[in-house]
């Protein structure tokens, strides 16, 4: 299978470095050894992360053959999907919170979600035989892991 699209998030986040320091020994009791960065940029290319709000929505575009957001009729049948790899976590227990995607009639290569509940969603974004693109955003907040 070869990539032959890319995407975009368009609306509804902010892209933040994300910051993943150190835990200094001591921190969780006696006995806690500390636990280094999981992170090890380069100081000129940091790490970043797309970061939304519960209630906006939040889009994705496709970019196929320097075209952003094609319409279906130009995509020769081989349409776009997006789909939850995994619910945000929900305290305590498996997440009951499902969300779908929308999109333009005739435009699969633009995709929409609304989160409604704080946590870390990952999205997949895929055309038929043409590649899938994994993406992740924290809504509500900084997420603590």
């Amino acid at each position: 299978m070869n990539q032959d699209f890319s995407v975009s998030v368009t609306a509804g986040t902010t892209v933040q470095t994300w910051m993943d320091p150190a835990r200094p020994a001591g921190t969780l009791g006696t006995g806690d050894l500390g636990a280094s960065s999981r992170l090890n940029s380069i100081v000129s290319h940091p790490e970043l992360r797309y970061v939304g709000v519960i209630g906006t929505a939040i889009f994705l575009r496709a970019k196929v053959a320097g075209v952003v957001g094609p319409y279906d009729g130009a995509l020769g049948g081989r349409l776009f999907t997006a789909w939850r790899v995994e619910n945000p976590p929900w305290p305590g227990e498996a997440s009951p919170y499902v969300f779908g995607f929308t999109s333009p009639a005739g435009q699969s290569s633009v995709q929409s979600f609304t989160p409604e509940v704080e946590g870390h969603y990952t999205i997949g974004f895929k055309r038929t035989a043409g590649g899938i693109f994994i993406l992740h955003f924290d809504v509500g907040g900084v997420i603590s892991i």
